[in-house]
Formats: structure tokens, C-alpha cells, sequence
């Protein structure tokens, strides 16, 4: 990442999601003031995300539906041969793990579409980029560039 803003700060924006995603951390550290303002940025968009994900997956849970009630049921026999007491405690921590866990797939899957959603508006930006006008530090084509230049009716010098 270089130290001016620019484009290729989207594909550091994206590598940093993906190893945020293998990680699952709490705190994120960006090494400077740029790296550090985008790993707080996403880290904070990650983490509201999957408080709003969590928030939407738990109105689908309902106490006392057959699914659910099957699922802890499940849970709560698999725990009892490891101890009966906690047994139903653990069956619900583990369903909200369960939980937890898709909501935070979902939040980094919303957060690669918003990685996809800036590089197309960088894309449709700098396709509205026109060629500079000739100044005295404009280069002058060579090579390749001149014959191409040439073929399509650009007066080259």
C-alpha cells in the first residue's frame, strides 16, 4: 500500500477482509495512518454487519418450532453423555455459536461486495478519464505506441 490514496488501496482493502476472515480477531492493527483509518473502517463495518446479520438469522429461530426444538434436542443428547447437567446449556451455546458463525459469514460476504461495489465505481471513473493535453512533461510516444497512434490519425512528432 502506498502512503498517497489510490486506486490499488481497494485491492489492499480486499486482501486485509480476506485475512481478517481467516483470522476472526476483535482488534485490528494497520501499521500507519492510512492502513490503520481502513482496518478500523472494515473491522467496523464487519462487526456491524454481523450484529445486524445475527440480529436478522435470530428472528428465524423460534422457541418451541419443531426445527429448533429437534436441533437442541439433538444437541442436548450428544452433550449428555459428556454430563447431563449442562447438557441443555451447552446445546443452546452451541446453536448460538452456530449462529454467530453464519452471521459473520455473511458480514464478510456483504463486505466483499462493498470491496466489488467501490472497485466499479473506481472502474467507471477512470474509464471517464480523458488524455491529458500536451504540456511540457507530457512524454512522447515511441515505438509500439507511435505506430498505433499513427494508424489511428493522432498527428505524432
Amino acid at each position: 500500500m502506498q502512503r498517497q490514496v489510490s486506486i490499488g488501496d481497494l485491492a489492499a482493502i480486499r486482501k486485509v477482509m480476506a485475512h481478517l476472515g481467516t483470522l476472526a480477531t476483535d482488534v485490528v492493527h494497520g501499521h500507519g495512518a492510512k492502513g490503520g483509518a481502513y482496518g478500523r473502517l472494515m473491522g467496523t463495518w464487519l462487526r456491524v454487519r454481523e450484529q445486524i446479520h445475527s440480529n436478522y438469522l435470530g428472528l428465524h429461530i423460534e422457541n418451541g418450532s419443531f426445527d429448533v426444538t429437534r436441533l437442541l434436542k439433538q444437541l442436548g443428547d450428544y452433550f449428555a453423555s459428556h454430563g447431563a447437567g449442562a447438557a441443555p446449556a451447552r446445546a443452546l451455546g452451541t446453536l448460538s455459536a452456530r449462529v454467530q458463525r453464519e452471521a459473520n459469514v455473511l458480514a464478510y460476504i456483504d463486505g466483499f461486495w462493498l470491496c466489488f461495489w467501490l472497485a466499479m465505481t473506481a472502474l467507471f471513473f477512470v474509464a471517464l478519464i480523458t488524455r491529458a493535453p500536451p504540456g511540457p512533461f507530457t512524454p512522447a510516444p515511441f515505438g509500439f505506441a507511435k505506430n498505433v497512434l499513427r494508424k489511428c490519425g493522432v498527428a505524432v512528432s
